[in-house]
């Protein structure tokens, strides 16, 4: 005698998001006179390196002409966007750059196929150019 087949009303398992191809990002401007954000990229990791104003000086005084000899660099954030993305998928935990940082310093993170769109908060000193203070999408694809 065999027992009868029983049949799985669990429905349907969302299908695993893709890997993980092209970065979609913006550096948004922000004024701050609280230091200033330097970012790169590296195989599959985001670096921020993180400058303070130099001590004795008053905060407000950062000027973008001026900004590398007003500024000491301070220290570096860094994440891996691949294990941030499987994080993401297998947790539910959206990537977030933020240790020393005094914020997290990615903004709304959104997947669309194979890219991870975010804006970057980007601290800038007064007197900022145009292209700095209205940037442009850039992509960045993984190597």
């Amino acid at each position: 005698m065999t027992e009868p087949e029983e049949e799985e009303e669990l429905g349907e398992e969302p299908e695993p998001w893709p890997a993980l191809a092209k970065v979609d990002y913006m550096l948004g401007p922000q004024r701050s006179d609280s230091g200033r954000m330097v970012y790169r990229f590296e195989g599959t990791k985001l670096y921020c390196d993180f400058y303070v104003p130099k001590p004795g000086r008053p905060y407000s005084y950062i000027t973008w002409e001026k900004r590398e000899e007003d500024t000491e660099y301070a220290f570096t954030e860094v994440i891996d966007l691949v294990e941030a993305w499987e994080k993401w998928e297998n947790e539910g935990i959206k990537p977030s750059l933020k240790g020393q940082l005094p914020v997290n310093v990615i903004i709304n993170p959104k997947r669309e196929g194979d890219t991870l769109k975010f804006d970057l908060l980007n601290w800038l000193g007064k007197d900022a150019p145009y292209e700095v203070r209205f940037p442009e999408r850039q992509i960045y694809v993984l190597p």
